[in-house]
């Protein structure tokens, strides 16, 4: 389904809200209308959304990192996202990424209504933070449009099963000069401490470098802080040899592949990777059992992914089940599990221009 309709009503009875009724699919012919309306409907000074997902039967990998990121943003303005009526194919995805945990959900607008009501109140916390400009720009070097966070972002809030934090507190600030613009009004030019590549900020404020994700705060008197972050840690799972439990998977690390700063076409690259890998072991290694159960490792930073897929049932000969993976991917190794079974290896990393 190629069409998104929204239908908003603002909620008289609650400062700031609205409820958002949303039908059609969110893929990626319909992901920039759904993030467009939401950046319209905070432009227009709603902080809560009550979101409608009855007539939603899908949502990609993209999709849920922008409900991820707005819900973090309108948090630290006071306000934040209830979700309601989701339609079942899209609650699998949900509860299989743990985010049922990171979203409030209800059955219905009235729950979602009263959830607001008891937290109603003043929030001035988190303003210095999310009043950053509209808009950073690298240089004509730079091939690939870099992604805008403007807000204090979890790039990787998404608790998955196991609970696993992927994404550290910070654990260095490195602080530099910037020379003042040449004119009043005009933007600054820096250079981000971690992966070097240049940025044109229009004025003081928060913002995440489009490119290696790292937070960085340019004050008035041309102070710029950076935070270094620690490596993310591994996320471990245990999924059953079924097409939900892959579908989420693949799902989820589209989330994680598009918040570390791959471009769309790497996100669905990695995607059809891991897409392709885990079928082979579901159909060679298992053939079809879906009461069987694979491991799966992933190894997220700041600029790659790497996964790690193992099983104890039998060994694949042909390994031109993983041709797709072999080819997209920078790093691919396929050896035996010394246990019996399969031992896949595989990884993408964001290329800087």
């Amino acid at each position: 389904m190629a069409d998104l309709n929204f239908n908003v009503e603002p909620l008289g009875n609650l400062e700031h809200a609205a409820l958002v009724k949303i039908n059609g699919a969110i893929d990626a012919k319909t992901v920039v209308i759904f993030q467009e309306k939401l950046d319209q409907l905070q432009q227009e000074g709603y902080t809560r959304f009550i979101l409608d997902m009855e007539g939603i039967k899908y949502v990609n990998s993209a999709g849920l990192g922008i409900l991820v990121n707005v819900a973090d943003a309108l948090e630290n303005r006071g306000g934040g996202i209830a979700l309601v009526k989701i339609h079942p194919k899209v609650k699998v995805v949900f509860d299989m990424l743990g985010l049922n945990a990171f979203f409030k959900i209800f059955s219905n607008e009235d729950e979602a209504l009263v959830h607001f009501q008891k937290s109603d109140k003043p929030s001035s916390k988190g303003h210095d933070i999310t009043k950053t400009a509209p808009s950073i720009t690298t240089s004509a070097a730079d091939n690939r449009p870099p992604r805008i966070t403007q807000t204090k972002p979890a790039p990787m809030n998404v608790p998955p099963p196991p609970s696993v934090p992927v994404a550290a507190a910070p654990t260095n600030v490195l602080t530099t000069k910037v020379s003042p613009p040449t004119e009043p009004g005009a933007p600054f030019s820096l250079v981000c401490a971690m992966c070097k590549v240049k940025l044109t900020i229009p004025k003081p404020g928060s913002y995440k470098c489009p490119r290696c994700a790292t937070f960085f705060k340019l004050y008035d008197d041309c102070r710029v802080t950076f935070s270094e972050r620690k490596k993310a840690s591994p996320l471990q799972m245990k999924l059953s040899c079924t097409e939900d439990c892959m579908i989420g998977l693949c799902e989820f690390t589209g989330v994680l592949a598009n918040t570390i700063g791959f471009p769309y076409e790497e996100v669905v690259a990695i995607k059809d990777a891991l897409k392709e890998v885990c079928s082979a072991v579901i159909e060679r290694a298992y053939e079809n059992k879906q009461y069987l159960s694979y491991n799966v490792v992933i190894n997220p930073s700041s600029m790659d992914i790497k996964i790690q897929i193992s099983d104890y049932g039998k060994f694949i000969y042909d390994e031109k089940v993983f041709q797709k993976t072999m080819q997209t991917m920078e790093e691919f190794e396929h050896k035996q599990h010394p246990k019996g079974g399969n031992i896949i290896n595989f990884g993408k990393t964001v290329k800087l221009h």
